[in-house]
């Protein structure tokens, strides 16, 4: 048994991610738990409580903790993590695990008090938190300690965030509440107003899977999905076909949002630092980097080479866990929360 655990975590507003240092990855889940209403016992987690969304009867609550990245429900985030902790260290652990999370960069001191108590309830011995711009362009393998600078864009489920770093220092970071769930509202809210019918959230989600993309070179503009849901005007099931043309249309709107934000950071940076990025390029992580045709729009956008990791979802939480591994090195974007 080891004496001391070593756990990074990316708590997303869609997905948890667990870094175990001794062996990597050791949990991939959705954000997501199932509560009995009368009890508040947990009745499911992650990828089962998901499945549970739009088919329960009212005696069981499905949440979702977190709302653009940060906490908004307390007790439903510390029950989630106390069993995802326990699920990989074993219900008998006796020793408990010192733990590093990645936070928006934006994120004020009442959501960080939020996150630090639901860890510690979850059973931390120490807590460490961490820029999530800065954990994933570490995960990417960006030189962010050398004087060149870099340029990461993460988009997660609920926050997109730039950063630029250099030198061990982050130059400068912008975000903006616009993400992967706002791409998967814009197509419920699209099919309620053209169609007349309305969708579960699962349904839009995988639309965006199937169909979404933000350039036509994805290829996915002739491609059709038959979608089902409820017809607001007979209130009866119904079904209609979609284009991969038309879903890229429905998320046009939040797409453009997140390429002014990128727009906005480009246009402030110094000549020094807009000369390394024009020859090194940029960096797209996050789950939002695997919407098809989204790293070829930026570039074609920007005039500027965009490279995607080979797993840009994981990029957070690798780049936490070596933070945390490597003091000397990354040390200075460590920030220790006393209990």
């Amino acid at each position: 048994m080891r004496l001391f655990h070593t756990l990074s975590i990316d708590l997303g507003t869609a997905n948890t991610l667990i870094l175990d240092l001794e062996h990597g990855i050791v949990l991939k889940e959705p954000t997501v738990i199932a509560l009995d209403s009368a009890s508040d016992e947990v009745v499911a987690l992650g990828q089962a409580a998901e499945q549970l969304r739009g088919r329960i009867s009212n005696k069981v609550v499905v949440k979702r903790p977190l709302k653009d990245g940060v906490i908004v429900a307390l007790d439903a985030a510390d029950l989630m993590l106390s069993h995802f902790i326990r699920q990989i260290l074993g219900r008998g652990h006796i020793f408990l695990p010192r733990v590093i999370v990645g936070v928006p960069s934006g994120a004020t001191d009442i959501e960080c008090r939020a996150l630090k108590e639901a860890v510690a309830r979850a059973g931390a011995k120490l807590l460490y938190l961490i820029d999530e711009p800065v954990a994933a362009a570490i995960g990417a393998g960006l030189p962010i300690t050398e004087p060149v600078g870099s340029m990461v864009i993460d988009i997660g489920g609920g926050t997109s965030e730039v950063a630029v770093l250099s030198m061990a220092g982050v130059v400068f970071s912008e975000s903006v509440e616009v993400a992967g769930d706002e791409l998967t509202e814009s197509i419920q809210r699209w099919i309620k107003q053209e169609y007349h019918m309305v969708v579960s959230y699962r349904v839009a989600e995988e639309v965006k899977h199937q169909l979404g993309s933000a350039h036509a070179s994805a290829g996915l503009d002739e491609k059709t999905m038959e979608v089902a849901g409820i017809n607001l005007l007979s209130g009866l099931p119904a079904k209609i076909s979609l284009s991969g043309v038309e879903v890229r249309e429905m998320m046009a709107e939040p797409i453009g949002v997140i390429l002014a934000m990128i727009r906005q950071s480009l246009e402030r940076l110094p000549p020094e630092l807009a000369a390394d990025l024009a020859e090194r390029g940029i960096v797209l992580t996050g789950g939002g980097a695997l919407l098809q045709g989204l790293a070829q729009r930026i570039g074609e956008e920007f005039e500027i080479f965009v490279d995607v990791p080979p797993e840009p979802l994981h990029c957070v939480v690798l780049g936490a866990g070596e933070a945390i591994a490597n003091p000397k090195k990354y040390g200075r974007f460590l920030q220790k929360v006393e209990s």
